[in-house]
């Protein structure tokens, strides 16, 4: 009788380099959790994935040299409060800005009181910069909980996954032991074993392979759905990480968007 080959699905290599690379992944995840606090300790938040440092709120000082801008109400200004969203808003090109400003100082008339509705002018950009600025870092804390939770869960699917390997190789390997003497029997001669005790044993043998079998398939369906879980979640976490970088650089965009309003504003006043 020829001897019969085993050929290994299209898919197996595929399957086993993504698991494994998904199990080593779930491997760093647990080293990133376990520095997360040491992180904490010397001050930085756990929570704040950028390389950018956090800065909660911006100050008005570090890009305005006008005069203050405390306890001004710049939505008394109509025209002011009309402009303001137009110009904090990123779909405003810089140059269109740059227009809308000198036409709004055009018609501020001069001196003092056009220098007063400048200020107001910029008092609105910077108050709604600053608001959309702390909208988005609160959006990255929430995308970056949401990832350290992830990463929690990866580990323990992983953990979970790998118990389940050694329990199917461990039912395998007792269902091999529990066969081979079944099989002994089976050589030996018929006058040493009655026929009916040889009819028995071969129906007990059938049965225990019968059970033997149905929970290593049981088993083996526990294990692939184990092994998608964390296939899946290892995915959605690497994209959501790749997609970190350009998350962390809307902060950036609206300080250096407030920096050249300011400058703009500045420019234009007596």
């Amino acid at each position: 009788m020829p001897a019969r080959r085993f050929r290994l699905r299209p898919d197996a290599p595929l399957r086993r380099t993504a698991l494994s690379a998904a199990l080593c992944a779930a491997g760093a995840l647990g080293l990133a959790l376990a520095a997360a606090p040491a992180h904490a300790a010397g001050g930085a938040d756990p929570l704040w994935p950028c390389i950018q440092p956090k800065v909660p709120t911006l100050a008005a000082g570090q890009m305005w040299a006008g005069p203050t801008i405390e306890g001004i109400n710049w939505h008394d200004d109509p025209k002011v409060a009309e402009l303001v969203p137009i110009l904090a808003a990123r779909r405003t090109p810089m140059d269109e800005a740059d227009s809308l400003i000198n036409a709004f100082a055009a018609d501020a008339g001069s001196g003092a009181d056009k220098n007063k509705r400048l200020t107001m002018l910029f008092a609105g950009v910077f108050d709604e910069i600053n608001t959309q600025r702390s909208r988005i870092l609160a959006g990255i804390e929430r995308y970056s909980k949401h990832q350290v939770d992830l990463s929690k869960r990866i580990k323990e699917e992983s953990l979970e996954l790998s118990r389940a390997k050694k329990a199917e190789k461990k039912a395998a390997a007792g269902k091999t032991d529990a066969s081979a003497p079944d099989a002994k029997a089976a050589t030996a001669p018929n006058s040493a074993t009655p026929s009916g005790a040889a009819a028995g044993g071969t129906g007990q043998s059938g049965t225990n392979q019968n059970t033997a079998g149905q929970g290593g398939n049981g088993q083996a369906g526990s294990t692939a759905e184990l092994e998608k879980e964390v296939l899946w979640d290892t995915r959605i976490y690497d994209a959501r990480h790749q997609a970190v970088s350009a998350v962390c650089e809307s902060p950036v965009i609206l300080e250096q968007r407030v920096f050249a309003l300011a400058r703009a504003i500045q420019n234009v006043m007596d």
